[in-house]
């Protein structure tokens, strides 16, 4: 990961590789669907944590 603070594009091939505001933790985010429902998934690359969060329109 290089010194900025996002990169990707935000899809499962190439997700948004993110870093924290101190810039002391890493994590990825891309955009997926589940059971007909917009998500986008967290993975911080510490310790391989996983969140999923529901997109309302």
């Amino acid at each position: 990961m290089t010194d900025a603070v996002s990169s990707g594009t935000g899809t499962k091939d190439n997700p948004w590789c993110l870093k924290t505001p101190p810039l002391s933790s890493d994590y990825t985010m891309h955009r997926d669907e589940r059971d007909g429902v917009q998500v986008i998934r967290l993975h911080r690359r510490q310790d391989g944590v996983a969140l999923r969060l529901a997109l309302s329109r």
